[in-house]
């Protein structure tokens, strides 16, 4: 090989050896763009992720207060019930039967409506 032949070998891989490197370099730039939007991405996901388990959680929330709210509303018609709606005579009527139902209870009217209770020892 000639001087020139050598010179325009050696041009050739200088050459080659700086492409590689432009090309390396501007690789590696656009790994590093195309991995910090992925990043954003991501975080972006999570974000989101977060957002919708915060409104499922205050929908749950929501959903219990209501379920509350008709629990009480029940409670509140049955003490209505039992202290507007059933009359002292029906409450009278009522205990007497219970006690009716049990087999060591004797009600015996008196003046004052009050049982009269046979007592037996066992």
């Amino acid at each position: 090989m000639n001087k020139t032949t050598n010179k325009a070998m050696k041009t050739i891989l200088t050459l080659s050896v700086i492409v590689v490197m432009l090309f390396t370099l501007t690789g590696c730039r656009w790994w590093v763009e195309i991995q910090a939007r992925n990043d954003v991405i991501r975080a972006e996901a999570n974000a989101q992720m977060i957002i919708i388990e915060a409104e499922a959680r205050l929908q749950a929330e929501i959903a219990h207060a209501e379920a509350e709210v008709v629990r009480a509303q029940g409670v509140a018609d049955a003490m209505y019930i039992v202290n507007d709606a059933i009359t002292p005579m029906y409450l009278h009527h009522f205990w007497i039967r219970t006690m009716a139902d049990h087999g060591n209870t004797i009600y015996i009217a008196t003046e004052a409506g009050l049982p009269v209770f046979n007592v037996v020892d066992d």
